[in-house]
């Protein structure tokens, strides 16, 4: 009967090499030794080997890491034996990183991408009351919602504006407050308009 025996070559560096082996009989009787040539190449990671799950991700204020699958064919590449992962650019809006590099019967470095979009922002222009015999006009404030983490105020890269057209002297009535013209890196806002 013939035998498998699985021969470990992932180690060996890329070229020609020989192999030699002996057999026993059932007496511990040895064959005389016989050997094969073969040729050992290691395959070169590329990028369509490379699938990030999901794509695309809102912005949190953690670092990101997507599901990672390496194939080769139909066969699953295992991480620390087969590649090294590494993952970069990976926590603020923008376009991150997974770099992967071959390591055992796999060579070469390459990378696949996936996008951080921005997280919506809601800002409010909180509605205030204005009574008749009030001497100025309330003060102007704003509400935010939708911070991701520990980000507040300090992370906007432009302060939104607050308005509204009523003084002291108005008549009385109604009058809308707006807000805009605020920007942050990792938010897109939203924004809602009070009343006075």
């Amino acid at each position: 009967p013939s035998t498998t025996v699985p021969v470990i070559i992932s180690h060996l560096d890329e070229g020609d090499h020989t192999i030699t082996w002996r057999v026993a009989d059932s007496k511990d009787v040895w064959s005389n030794a016989m050997t094969q040539s073969f040729t050992f190449t290691r395959t070169s990671i590329t990028a369509s080997m490379i699938t990030l799950t999901p794509a695309t991700f809102e912005y949190s204020a953690e670092d990101i890491t997507p599901e990672v699958t390496v194939a080769d064919g139909e066969s699953t590449l295992l991480e620390v034996e087969d590649y090294d992962l590494a993952i970069s650019d990976n926590h603020d809006v923008g376009t991150a990183t997974v770099t992967i590099t071959g390591k055992g019967a796999y060579k070469d470095t390459d990378n696949a991408t996936f996008t951080i979009t921005q997280a919506p922002l809601t800002v409010t222009a909180d509605d205030k009351e204005r009574h008749e015999d009030d001497e100025v006009s309330p003060e102007l404030t704003i509400t935010y919602s939708g911070w991701k983490g520990s980000d507040d105020e300090s992370v906007l890269l432009t302060a939104p504006t607050i308005q509204c057209a009523v003084t002291a002297d108005s008549p009385m009535g109604t009058y809308p407050i707006t807000v805009s013209g605020g920007e942050a890196r990792n938010y897109y806002l939203v924004y809602v308009n009070g009343t006075s």
